[in-house]
């Protein structure tokens, strides 16, 4: 037996990929759902006038059996027309995936989401952007394909940028990327968040920092918790965080300012697409968070695990280090007094190596028989060393 599936998530480095039977396409305006009759319209449309003219709009419209469509927040506004078009685009969409499906066999890739600049212009470009600068003429035939569909008369939106600095470097996005992935991120009177990542959580911590304009505590602590909030659910959306999420905010006595900070962290969240939920801050000052995962963080899409401390982001003192190299070299020694051992050292553990250690070492030669020869190796990593017999 075959089943069509869809990866609703992606592996990580803990989970394999999660899969669903329940199978949705994401258009423009709408959002084909497999199993589900008819249409709905996005919560995030909240207007009842504008619910009930998508309502008449959408009833105007035919469905297959067993398929239905939700109409998404960038379909508030558009006309039965667009509505119609976005339909008819995902229908087709879906029959040639279904008879991509009759003619292979299991397991095979049917379908994949689309490249990141449609999905860019499909899920941020809306009328009041006055233009999409892009330095790659393939990039802007494929957006020019995408408005011919949805956007044919702002097509002159779309600019080639030709320019000899490169568009990253006019924009500042490569230092805004940068900061992206920093741990420490500032805010504006002069406190901070420090951005977390475990296997089961993200964490983050809300310091005040130099931040001391107010008269008292609370006042500061105030202050900075509703710059954190408002920078905390940005950050959510800009590294595209997913899972559990919790807020570690400065401690407030005053139950106005607890609230107002808690409505600050869900009007933030408000804007986000991504399904989530926020609970209330608890007596810790605790503020959990869940996010959908909407794919890839910018974390697993930029970094990569650090060799040398083993993602923990923190290394062995020099002192633990020089420990626990003598402790190597005096077992080596122990087990075989006849043999040379060549202990390879990163450049600057050596120097420290040879400066405290040097009477030790000594003595545990005489003590076991044995000599011991030292090598600085620029290829180890910062603060690491290897034990070998020397020839």
């Amino acid at each position: 037996m075959e089943l069509l599936v869809q990866v609703t998530k992606e592996e990580s480095s803990v989970k394999g990929a999660a899969l669903t039977s329940y199978i949705s396409i994401a258009g423009r305006f709408l959002v084909m759902m497999l199993g589900m009759k008819r249409y709905g319209i996005s919560k995030k449309i909240t207007g009842e006038k504008e619910r009930e003219r998508i309502r008449k709009n959408m009833e105007k419209l035919t469905y297959p059996e067993n398929l239905g469509f939700i109409v998404r927040t960038v379909g508030a506004g558009e006309l039965l027309k667009n509505l119609r078009a976005d339909l008819t685009n995902l229908l087709k969409l879906w029959e040639r995936t279904v008879e991509e499906g009759k003619t292979r066999k299991a397991p095979a890739l049917l379908y994949e989401e689309q490249d990141i600049v449609i999905r860019t212009l499909r899920d941020q470009y809306s009328s009041d952007v006055s233009e999409v600068q892009m330095d790659s003429p393939d990039s802007q035939r494929k957006a020019i394909g995408f408005f011919d569909v949805y956007y044919p008369m702002q097509k002159s939106r779309l600019k080639l940028y030709r320019q000899k600095r490169p568009l990253f470097s006019k924009f500042n996005l490569e230092e805004q990327v940068e900061r992206a992935c920093a741990r420490k991120v500032p805010l504006p009177s002069g406190g901070h968040i420090v951005i977390d990542r475990t296997e089961a959580i993200w964490s983050i911590d809300v310091n005040s920092g130099r931040s001391s304009k107010d008269r008292d505590i609370e006042d500061t602590a105030y202050r900075t918790n509703r710059e954190a909030a408002a920078e905390v659910t940005r950050q959510l959306r800009l590294r595209d965080m997913g899972g559990l999420i919790v807020v570690d905010f400065i401690d407030m006595e005053d139950r106005r300012h607890i609230k107002d900070v808690e409505k600050a962290v869900k009007d933030g969240m408000k804007r986000d697409k991504a399904r989530n939920d926020v609970s209330a801050m608890g007596k810790f000052g605790l503020v959990a968070i869940t996010r959908q995962r909407m794919g890839i963080s910018l974390y697993d899409t930029l970094m990569t695990g650090c060799d040398s401390c083993g993602g923990t982001g923190l290394l062995p003192t020099a002192d633990a280090l020089l420990v626990r190299l003598m402790r190597k070299v005096h077992d080596e020694l122990s087990r075989d007094p006849s043999k040379e051992l060549l202990v390879r050292v990163a450049p600057p553990l050596l120097e420290s190596l040879l400066n405290r250690k040097r009477e030790e070492i000594t003595r545990l030669e005489r003590l076991c028989g044995g000599q011991v020869r030292f090598q600085a190796d620029p290829a180890l990593p910062s603060g690491s060393f290897a034990v070998g017999e020397g020839t």
